[in-house]
């Protein structure tokens, strides 16, 4: 649910109005998670969202997201946003937002559980391909069903230069819905290329793949692939992933993650899940049981 605190607010900019919208949103989750190693213990995590957009009378569109997040003393807390610019040309934004490879790859179905205990193991990739967490800009532009998307990432505060392409595909098919994306990606040590496919079906069940490649100068490439399956009825969802990373020279990491979830009415859902990891002869688990709460 989004709840909109400001609503088609006059703003006079340059000589021409424009209406904006003013929006708050939330998430949270409560609950029990353990694990490998770990007693079972509270689980917490709370976010707040604001959104900011407009429209001139000349058809430009312009907007901004700010996301707040507290969840406890060991959990990463804090601040990230992005702002965008919308018109005939395409998209272009800037701040915490993907790079073009991870914006045109389709994760695989996963599910949803608290504290990510379905998609924590060591076989999950989320497809940020190079992308560490600095500024990033990003344009995008559709033509029909199809997408495409570029970005750059700067050197700055440790995080690292790098250069993105991406395209993506989606459209029916035989009463399917079908979803393709495949991305390139580079930075001054490696690269990332990668390629994923995602299938819905009238009956609630929905398939997809990932894989990728890594080139690393000086040798250590990497590659990841993985694939997932989930399946709605009614108010339950079922789902499991699973995946493998490779690296040169170093023991394979897999795993594979559960989640289900049943909704208990608009806003609140009951969540479990789990997952299993690998390294080698290495292996741990990690559940987590609780509710997920939207507002």
């Amino acid at each position: 649910m989004k709840r909109t605190i400001l609503a088609t607010t006059a703003l006079v900019t340059c000589g021409s109005m424009a209406a904006a919208d003013v929006s708050l949103s939330g998430s949270a989750e409560i609950g029990v998670v353990g694990g490998s190693g770990e007693d079972a213990q509270i689980h917490r995590d709370a976010r707040v969202s604001f959104g900011m957009s407009g429209e001139t009378d000349t058809g430009l569109s312009f907007g901004t997201s700010l996301a707040l997040r507290h969840a406890g003393k060991y959990q990463d807390n804090g601040a990230e946003g992005a702002i965008h610019i919308s018109g005939v040309f395409g998209t272009l934004t800037v701040g915490n937002t993907d790079g073009a490879f991870d914006k045109a790859m389709l994760e695989v179905p996963a599910g949803t559980s608290i504290n990510d205990a379905s998609t924590g193991h060591s076989g999950w990739n989320g497809n940020s391909g190079l992308d560490s967490g600095g500024e990033i800009v990003r344009y995008d532009y559709s033509i029909g069903d199809i997408s495409l998307a570029l970005s750059t990432q700067g050197e700055r505060e440790g995080h690292m230069e790098a250069h993105g392409i991406g395209v993506g595909w989606s459209g029916d098919f035989a009463g399917a819905s079908l979803g393709l994306g495949a991305g390139h990606q580079t930075s001054e040590m490696s690269s990332i290329t990668g390629a994923s496919l995602s299938v819905g079906l009238a009956d609630g069940l929905s398939f997809g793949i990932t894989m990728s490649n890594t080139s690393v100068d000086g040798g250590n490439d990497k590659s990841h692939a993985g694939a997932g399956l989930s399946y709605a009825l009614g108010d339950v969802t079922f789902a499991i992933n699973g995946g493998q990373n490779k690296e040169d020279g170093m023991d394979n990491m897999s795993g594979v993650g559960f989640a289900a979830s049943y909704s208990l009415g608009e806003g609140a859902t009951f969540q479990i899940g789990a997952g299993s990891s690998k390294e080698g002869e290495s292996s741990s688990n990690s559940w987590s049981a609780g509710i997920a709460l939207s507002f």
